[in-house]
């Protein structure tokens, strides 16, 4: 890319740097004049570390390797043995 537009990429690299930049100081101003805004996103936070909250959990949605499925029907299931050892885990499990 820089071989093909040269000083271009840089000016553009720089020009969306200083947009970003000034669209962040906006807002921080904006939300600096406002008591409430800290409260709004206090609350914005505790939502998303609620909706974070089912990713921690390991047996959520159990991985395992492409090779280690196989097709049950119009489904890719994990194969046996993988899910043996998916019941060991210290959570317990979701597999019967």
């Amino acid at each position: 890319m820089w071989d093909e537009f040269g000083e271009r990429t840089g000016e553009c690299l720089v020009d969306g740097a200083m947009t970003l930049a000034a669209i962040w100081e906006g807002a921080w101003k904006r939300g600096s004049k406002n008591p409430a805004s800290v409260e709004i996103a206090e609350k914005a936070l505790r939502r998303e570390e609620a909706a974070h909250a089912p990713l921690q959990d390991r047996d959520f949605v159990p991985s395992f390797k492409l090779q280690d499925t196989v097709r049950k029907g119009d489904r890719l299931v994990a194969k046996e043995s993988c899910r043996r050892q998916m019941t060991t885990t210290d959570r317990g499990s979701r597999f019967p």
